[in-house]
């Protein structure tokens, strides 16, 4: 069956630079009991794709369960993205005017505006869609720019690259740009924000690995690791505080994680039957999105939305495990 449990993990580290501030072991003795008598959540996962594609991606997801993504007509080039909008099973295709290539969708607020990026002529951009119309967005001198996340307020998170190519993050709140950049970090990529101003995301160390970080509304930085992992990203957070992201194995493979709030309990899963799974949107019921990649290499999106059962939750009437191809 396509349900799964998810099951804590604990064992968690921090790392501290400067002024980053780390939560330390002693909370282990505060959250152990909780953890063991918390119960197991269950998701039921959904997988969709764009018929023929080699690659499909969800990303974001709003409040209704509608997902944003992209799909690839070839998988080794990048350029052939199209962004996609997913409703109720259908899928519609969003060219942004005066784009070129590489067109992806990466978030979607209650509201309908949808974010991301895509090639033009000029170089890549970030773009808000409103559902008629398409906005630009360039952030202040930069050679590329890409909208990441957005909240129902439209305050966006992403990141942009100047001239000397380094990936830095920044944040428009009410209008106004700002640099979101994780002291010491040699790259800095925000993914997801909510409603309260609270920022996710992943940083580079100088070796070029990934880690997690997050960045509260009084601009105070938290990184860490998924307990064991070469890699961490963070890829979304709702106003709960449930973040979702993925971390790599000492293998390299990819797997999904939620953190849930307020026990900050890590919670691994993979979609059933995949061999890699990449976490990267929740909303605000606790639906999460991102994609997968099954035995052949295939890579589909996927929504895994909470099951409820009997001890403290009650069952519903959700499909286990069900394939979408429009």
């Amino acid at each position: 069956m396509g349900i799964h449990l998810l099951r804590p993990s604990v064992g968690w580290r921090f790392r501290r630079d400067l002024a980053i501030r780390w939560l330390t072991v002693a909370w282990l003795s505060v959250l152990m009991p909780l953890l063991a008598s918390s119960p197991a959540l269950a998701y039921a996962f959904e997988t969709f794709e764009v018929a023929g594609a080699p690659i499909t991606g969800g990303r974001g997801l709003d409040d209704g369960g509608c997902q944003v993504g992209y799909f690839q007509t070839d998988a080794s080039d990048f350029s052939t993205a199209r962004a996609i909008l997913r409703c109720d099973g259908m899928i519609t295709t969003i060219d942004p005017p005066t784009s070129i290539a590489d067109r992806r969708a990466f978030d979607i607020n209650s509201s309908g505006l949808i974010v991301g990026s895509a090639q033009r002529a000029s170089g890549s951009d970030g773009f808000e869609f409103d559902g008629v119309s398409v906005t630009w967005v360039e952030f202040p001198g930069a050679e590329q720019t890409v909208i990441r996340g957005v909240n129902d307020a439209g305050d966006i998170v992403g990141e942009y690259a100047g001239v000397d190519g380094v990936r830095r993050g920044f944040a428009r709140i009410s209008g106004s740009f700002m640099m979101i950049d994780v002291p010491l970090a040699e790259e800095t990529r925000p993914r997801g924000i909510n409603n309260l101003g609270e920022i996710v995301g992943s940083w580079d160390d100088d070796a070029g690995l990934r880690h997690a970080f997050t960045r509260d509304a009084s601009s105070i930085f938290t990184t860490f690791d998924f307990p064991g992992a070469t890699e961490t990203l963070l890829g979304d957070i709702n106003d709960a505080g449930e973040i979702v992201g993925t971390y790599f194995d000492g293998a390299g493979t990819p797997h999904g994680f939620l953190i849930t709030a307020p026990l900050v309990q890590f919670l691994p899963f993979d979609v059933p039957g995949s061999v890699a799974t990449l976490a990267t949107g929740i909303n605000e019921a606790g639906q999460m999105t991102g994609e997968w990649v099954d035995g052949a290499g295939i890579r589909r999106g996927f929504v895994a939305t909470p099951v409820l059962f009997a001890d403290g939750f009650e069952s519903g009437n959700l499909s286990a495990w069900s394939s979408v191809q429009p």
